[in-house]
């Protein structure tokens, strides 16, 4: 929805493990490295294009790019090379050891951007709740502490608001 109002172009992006990663993975393992990096990277090139078909991205401007690197590092780079305005991702919502352990992508991308974020959480049954199709007017919540840090929220939540929002306010 707010692709389609504001006419954005969307990049799908997907971070393939750097050669590194798979020599160190496959040590004492007879297999030829660069082949599983060119199964890896065209499995994610598929995926990408399978995704950038799917019925709610028809008539939008979708571009693929498959990258190599750690998530975190290549979400980075991407987003300030090529100058992107916003972030999407998703949390996987996991907690516990599992994310000490394995670290959260979203968040360390969340803290360590340069354009602004918008996270999405999975819900009780795994998961995202999708945003509502009908025009109505979107309420969204902007918390303030009283800093002008926090303040610089406003004016993406009023430009978010008006992408969104139908233009003719809905009764309440």
């Amino acid at each position: 929805r707010i692709a389609r109002a504001t006419g954005a172009k969307l990049t799908l992006l997907r971070a393939v493990a750097p050669l590194e990663d798979l020599a160190w993975q496959a040590r004492g393992m007879a297999m030829n490295i660069a082949q599983v990096f060119e199964r890896e990277r065209a499995e994610a090139s598929s995926y990408l294009q399978r995704i950038g078909a799917i019925e709610p991205l028809q008539g939008l401007d979708v571009h693929t790019q498959v990258v190599q690197g750690h998530p975190v590092q290549a979400i980075l780079y991407e987003a300030q090379t090529y100058a992107m305005d916003l972030i999407v991702m998703c949390s996987h919502g996991d907690s516990g050891v599992k994310r000490w352990m394995m670290g959260s992508v979203s968040r360390k991308v969340a803290r360590h951007r340069h354009v602004p974020v918008l996270l999405l959480r999975p819900q009780d049954n795994g998961t995202i709740a999708q945003f509502p199709e009908e025009l109505r007017q979107v309420r969204i919540l902007v918390p303030l502490d009283g800093s002008p840090l926090a303040e610089e929220a406003l004016a993406p939540a009023m430009a978010l608001c008006k992408a969104v929002s139908p233009t003719k306010p809905a009764a309440l």
